[in-house]
């Protein structure tokens, strides 16, 4: 058993990040990293659209991915779930992906997590 925590979904599905204290360590063991929007789409449509294809990088969005983070074990993996596909027609898969990786560590520095 184990979870595996996207911060999108979390904040979409209205997850408080006090809600993962009451779970035990054990059972984290990777989490997906991406920001996004504040306000939570109203159809499956949009969600679909935003969590497929127009995630955000981290910290150009209004999701606390802080909050989350910080109360995951420091031992649990992190993978960054940023499918774009606008920004990596625009900038290319290969900036695309720099930007994913530098928006995450500044995020992460930033937050001293």
């Amino acid at each position: 058993m184990g979870l595996m925590v996207d911060t999108l979904h979390a904040h979409r599905s209205r997850v408080k990040p006090e809600e993962l204290e009451s779970c035990p360590p054990e059972w984290f063991n990777f989490f997906h990293l991406c920001d996004g929007p504040a306000a939570i789409p109203d159809t499956s449509e949009e969600l679909i659209v935003i969590g497929r294809d127009a995630r955000r990088y981290c910290g150009e969005g209004a999701i606390d991915m802080a909050a989350y983070i910080s109360r995951m074990p420091k031992n649990t993996t992190c993978s960054i779930e940023l499918p774009h596909l606008v920004n990596a027609a625009e900038f290319g898969y290969a900036e695309h992906v720099r930007r994913c990786i530098a928006s995450a560590k500044d995020y992460l520095q930033k937050h001293d997590l």
